[in-house]
């Protein structure tokens, strides 16, 4: 595309900042522990030098948006409004949207508080999930199958993650059917280009954020998804997780990412260029509609594929056997699946994962750390920050 690229993180073993093709690396503030400096570090780059745009690739997006008026006056980007972001991110907020916006999302059971939760826990029926309201990458969410389990299972998301009487996890009904992935670029509330995949593989392996995936193409998940993004009149990236109903083909939202995700990466490897048509939505010119995904192909993210394989040795509901498999499984079908980090021409990004991902596995063996949390544990910004800044 002609461009020179800065890879801006705050963690020293970001791939990115490690890729060859990058002109320039800025090392930024925590984005976890000072999210203020981390903006302010930012915007001061963005003063210092002209940019052409500023692409904002994981959950930053969420902190900056408490910054975007000045941001945009410094350079181009799209960067949805707070407001926005919180009627999306937070699962709570989400149902209401999603009403609003006269799509299906299933019944839910948001508490009040402890007690709450403890009063009405007879009244739900399994099989349910357990989700945290804030939570990215499947972090905190548990399927439950029976209802003994239910006060166990809860307690234990709470200790983990250290959630507050306020944020107490939410319980909803599980759909059962077809789980899609969505994901769009839309501008003023029209899809432009769209993704879809389904999970070959996932953390948690009971349903949550996959690791492997095949790109797909269903009608009526791309249906449901315009509607929405209409409704909500959404500019930029979106991504929409999806159950297909089984006996009805009712299209169920059940999860949003106000933000850009892997469905950039599954839409590129099936044909569809999403970042040159989000640079004319960042100039404020028409985008063009882009084609349909196409469908079959596999890819991964390769380091949370190896946790996957790596978390089959300690624990799961399969028999030790049939763990086994999967592993023999895992290493037969690596030559059939396209990684989005490794690559032959650009060998210093795979030694920076590989090293994170040894340190990472010893945390995962040695700590009570959600195994989901570890992907992302330095790029995940506070919730109490965006919160306070609303």
């Amino acid at each position: 595309m002609g461009f020179e690229v800065t890879a801006a993180d705050c963690h020293h073993l970001s791939f990115g900042l490690h890729s060859k093709y990058v002109t320039k690396r800025v090392k930024l503030p925590s984005l976890r522990k000072s999210p203020e400096k981390y903006a302010e570090t930012l915007i001061n780059i963005l003063k210092k030098e002209k940019y052409d745009y500023y692409f904002p690739s994981f959950e930053e997006i969420f902190l900056l948006s408490s910054y975007r008026d000045e941001i945009l006056s410094l350079t181009n980007s799209v960067i949805p409004l707070k407001s926005d972001i919180l009627s999306l991110h937070d699962k709570g907020d989400l149902r209401k949207t999603v009403k609003l916006s006269d799509s299906l999302y299933p019944e839910a059971f948001i508490p009040e508080n402890y007690d709450h939760f403890i009063k009405e826990i007879r009244n739900f029926e399994t099989p349910l999930y357990i989700k945290i309201r804030q939570s990215r990458n499947s972090t905190g969410l548990r399927l439950v199958n029976n209802l003994l389990e239910l006060r166990k299972m809860f307690d234990d998301v709470i200790s983990r993650n250290g959630l507050k009487e306020n944020e107490l996890p939410i319980i909803q009904r599980k759909i059962i059917g077809k789980e899609i992935s969505y994901g769009a670029l839309a501008q003023n509330g029209k899809v432009i280009g769209e993704s879809q995949h389904i999970g070959i593989r996932s953390i948690p392996r009971s349903g949550g954020t996959t690791t492997t995936r095949e790109s797909y193409f269903c009608e009526t998940c791309s249906k449901a998804a315009a509607k929405f993004i209409e409704g909500i009149k959404w500019n930029g990236f979106i991504s929409i997780d999806f159950i297909i109903e089984t006996g009805t083909d009712k299209a169920y939202i059940i999860d949003v990412n106000p933000r850009p995700s892997v469905c950039v990466n599954v839409a590129y490897h099936g044909g569809v260029d999403l970042i040159p048509q989000w640079i004319k939505i960042a100039d404020n010119t028409k985008a063009e509609k882009l084609p349909v995904i196409r469908p079959g192909i596999r890819s991964s993210t390769h380091f949370a594929d190896v946790i996957w394989m790596l978390y089959t040795y300690i624990k799961g509901p399969e028999s030790w056997a049939e763990r086994k498999q999967m592993r023999k499984l895992w290493w037969q079908e690596r030559k059939d699946v396209i990684y989005d980090i490794i690559c032959k021409y650009d060998r210093r990004p795979r030694f920076a994962l590989n090293l994170f991902l040894i340190i990472q596995s010893f945390k995962m063996m040695f700590t009570k750390i959600e195994p989901s949390s570890l992907f992302l544990f330095y790029n995940s910004y506070s919730d109490s920050f965006l919160k306070k800044k609303k």
